[in-house]
């Protein structure tokens, strides 16, 4: 095959598996509803659940107890890993207190979660019955929605 070919044959083939990786790359986008781009989760979450007035005003609330329970919780996690991380200043590490410190992270971090939980029972508490087939389907969401910022 002589050079003509050859490189005829590359161009092609290197136009055809950027066509393929574009392909792939849009059909397997995430789901992104453009029209919650730039919107709190708190205000997501109120649009897609349909809350009246009643509803938001206790969502509010239950946002402020959510937040001030997280918030403690995220302050007790930089307190255990400060004193956590002083000990590598110790000419030797005490295994015992290095390994009680980390339990105590996991603890706290168990919490976290339990918190989040319950923030999202109280959101389904909130709901009418009408309303639960769209928290349902939002929960599917959550993940998503919550791994920028809790709201």
């Amino acid at each position: 095959m002589d050079k003509i070919k050859l490189i005829t044959y590359s161009v092609i083939g290197l136009v055809l598996l950027n066509i393929g990786i574009i392909g792939f790359l849009y059909i397997s986008r995430p789901n992104d509803n453009p029209h919650d781009l730039g919107k709190k989760p708190k205000d997501i979450i109120i649009e897609k659940l349909h809350f009246d007035a009643n509803q938001i005003q206790k969502y509010e609330d239950i946002i402020k107890v959510y937040r001030n329970t997280i918030d403690s919780l995220n302050n007790n996690s930089r307190e255990i890993k400060a004193v956590l991380y002083t000990q590598l200043k110790q000419p030797i590490v005490n295994n015992k207190v290095k390994d009680s410190l980390i339990q105590m992270t996991l603890v706290n971090q168990k919490r976290i979660e339990e918190a989040n939980f319950k923030h999202f029972q109280d959101i389904k508490n909130l709901c009418t019955k009408s309303q639960l087939e769209a928290y349902n389907s939002l929960t599917e969401e959550l993940e998503k929605l919550f791994s920028k910022k809790c709201g």
